[in-house]
């Protein structure tokens, strides 16, 4: 006799079987056996970013689920469980690394010359001064050790 925990591991290999079968149907019930694990994980960033840039971690998190039921290997000794979540994490990590270099490319291309000289008087030179220090840090926050000394 099967306890809950048994049936619901048969029914997420089979789940998996059909989804690396291609079925896409399958993908749409395990998707809604791991909403919680998305909602948790993506949750952690709604107070920090912006809607449209947890919508971006939404989506890369469902990806990561898929992927990890493409690449799910049964013989590995693994529970899809772990290994769906280290998936989804290191998912989110990688689309938080691309918003972090969206975000600094942004204000690099806001940057008009034009206006940073327009004000002369010593108060805003300062503060442009300043802005650009905090600028120059975070580009070589952003890039590798090998783009900074080039």
């Amino acid at each position: 006799m099967k306890d809950g925990t048994f049936f619901q591991a048969d029914a997420t290999d089979e789940l998996l079987r059909a989804i690396q079968s291609g079925s896409s149907g399958a993908f749409v019930k395990l998707s809604d056996m791991y909403k919680p694990l998305i909602v948790s994980e993506v949750s952690r960033y709604e107070g920090t970013l912006g809607s449209a840039d947890v919508d971006d971690i939404r989506q890369a998190a469902l990806i990561s689920l898929y992927r990890a039921a493409v690449s799910y290997r049964f013989d590995k000794g693994v529970t899809f469980g772990l290994y769906a979540k280290i998936c989804i994490v290191n998912g989110i990590a990688d689309m938080l690394r691309y918003l972090g270099k969206k975000t600094a490319e942004v204000c690099i291309d806001e940057l008009d010359e034009d206006e940073a000289v327009a004000d002369d008087n010593p108060q805003s030179l300062v503060l442009d001064k300043e802005n650009t220090l905090v600028l120059t840090k975070q580009i070589y926050g952003i890039l590798s050790p090998l783009e900074n000394r080039i």
